[in-house]
C-alpha cells in the first residue's frame, strides 16, 4: 500500500506500527491512502527539495487522522457517482423503450399505409367515411376549418381503422 520507494524505510515502518498498535489497522490504512493521494512526494516529477517529504506528511496525517474525513468524502463521492450511473442507466433504458415504441408505431403506420394503398377507391372512401364518423366534434371542427392538422387527424383516424381491420383479418 505504501509507494514502492518508501516500503523499505525503517522510520516509516516504525511510525505505522506505532499507530497500528494504538489505533488499529483501519486507521493506519485510511491515512496511508490519504497520504498517497495528497502528498507531493508521491506525485510524478516530485521535487524532493521543495517540501515533499512523504515521511513527515504521513506522520502528520496519522496524528490528525486526515484519512477519516477523506474516506468519508470518497464514500460520499462514490455514492453520488453511483447515483449518477443509475440515473444515466435509467435514462438510457427509457430512451431505448421510447425508441422501441416509436419503431413499433412506425411499423404499424407502415402496415396501415400498405393496407390503405391496396384498397380500391370505394374501399378507401368507406374507411374515410368511417374515420369521419369516429371523430369527436372538436376534431370535426378542425377538419372543416381546413387547419394544418386537419389532414393529419383524418389520416390518423383512417390508419386506426385500417389497423383494426388488419387485426381482425
Amino acid at each position: 500500500m505504501l509507494p514502492p520507494q518508501y516500503q523499505d524505510k525503517k522510520s516509516i515502518k516504525s511510525i505505522l506500527l506505532a499507530f497500528a498498535d494504538k489505533y488499529g489497522k483501519e486507521y493506519v490504512t485510511r491515512n496511508i491512502v490519504y497520504a498517497n493521494e495528497n502528498s507531493n512526494a508521491t506525485k510524478q516529477n516530485a521535487d524532493l527539495i521543495k517540501g515533499s517529504n512523504y515521511r513527515v506528511y504521513l506522520a502528520k496525517t496519522l496524528q490528525s487522522d486526515y484519512g477519516l474525513a477523506y474516506q468519508e468524502d470518497q464514500a460520499g463521492k462514490q455514492a453520488l457517482e453511483e447515483k449518477f450511473r443509475r440515473e444515466a442507466s435509467e435514462n438510457d433504458r427509457k430512451k431505448e423503450a421510447e425508441r422501441a415504441q416509436y419503431e413499433n408505431e412506425r411499423q404499424r403506420f407502415d402496415r396501415a399505409k400498405i393496407y390503405l394503398s391496396s384498397l380500391p377507391p370505394e374501399g378507401l372512401e368507406t374507411i374515410r367515411q368511417e374515420a369521419l364518423a369516429s371523430l369527436s366534434d372538436d376534431q370535426k371542427a378542425l377538419l372543416s376549418s381546413k387547419s394544418c392538422v386537419s389532414n393529419f387527424i383524418l389520416k390518423h383516424a383512417m390508419n386506426k381503422i385500417a389497423l383494426e381491420r388488419i387485426k381482425a383479418s
